[in-house]
């Protein structure tokens, strides 16, 4: 992958940047539902 390439291609047409909120949100929101799904504990930021 090449700086500036997306993971993900947009489903809505073009690509654009998000920030690093969103990406935050984003990874965190998965990382949860990943733990809930597994069942394993998740512990948010101390």
């Amino acid at each position: 992958m090449k700086i500036g390439e997306y993971l993900f291609k947009s489903r809505k047409g073009e690509n654009r940047p998000i920030t690093t909120v969103q990406a935050y949100r984003i990874i965190s929101e998965a990382a949860k539902r990943f733990y809930q799904l597994t069942g394993r504990k998740y512990v948010e930021d101390e």
